[in-house]
């Protein structure tokens, strides 16, 4: 999946249009440039629906929180949808990985 989202930058800037592609177990942005700015590894994000906000959600990636907003209920919903699946599907690649690892061993 890929789109435009806004990412919380800084109290000077605001919220920023950002590129984001989640592909696989990774979601990455990108600036206006389409310059690669940063990412994340689903499997040790928390993903933080934030019901009250129509638009807003959030990643706590363990060492950032990414402040996000969609331009739609619509688009909030499939992103969160989208990165709750991603994250569980590579959760259970990485249980696999390592149960099969621990065998061998």
């Amino acid at each position: 999946m890929e789109g435009s989202l806004k990412k919380w930058t800084n109290l000077l800037n605001g919220y920023q249009e950002r590129k984001f592609i989640l592909k696989g177990s990774i979601l990455a942005y990108y600036t206006e440039a389409n310059l690669p700015k940063g990412r994340c590894f689903l499997p040790i994000c928390t993903i933080f629906e934030q019901p009250e906000e129509e638009l807003e959600f959030s990643i706590d990636t363990g060492s950032a929180m990414f402040y996000l907003k969609a331009n739609s209920k619509e688009e909030k919903e499939k992103w969160i949808h989208a990165l709750k699946i991603a994250k569980v599907e590579s959760e259970k690649i990485f249980m696999t990985n390592s149960s099969l690892k621990s065998k061998s061993g």
